[in-house]
């Protein structure tokens, strides 16, 4: 599972079109598309917006994993 396959997984489920999410970031659709499309990765400043614009866990977003509340 890819960085690009994580991105599509969290945009659906936030039941999201393309581009609404490159809106939301303020890139293009093409741009983004070729992020989920594995073809490039995305840069922090995106990265950032995702996370923060999103709400978006970077831990499952760039690792695969779910982030796991210490005992």
């Amino acid at each position: 599972e890819s960085i690009g396959s994580r991105m599509r997984i969290l945009r659906e489920k936030q039941h999201m079109a393309q581009n609404q999410v490159a809106e939301k970031l303020g890139i293009t659709v093409q741009c983004y598309g070729c992020y989920e499309r594995d073809a490039y990765l995305p840069s922090y400043k995106v990265l950032k917006g995702m996370i923060e614009i999103l709400g978006w866990d970077v831990t499952y977003l760039l690792y695969g994993e779910q982030k796991v509340s210490p005992p």
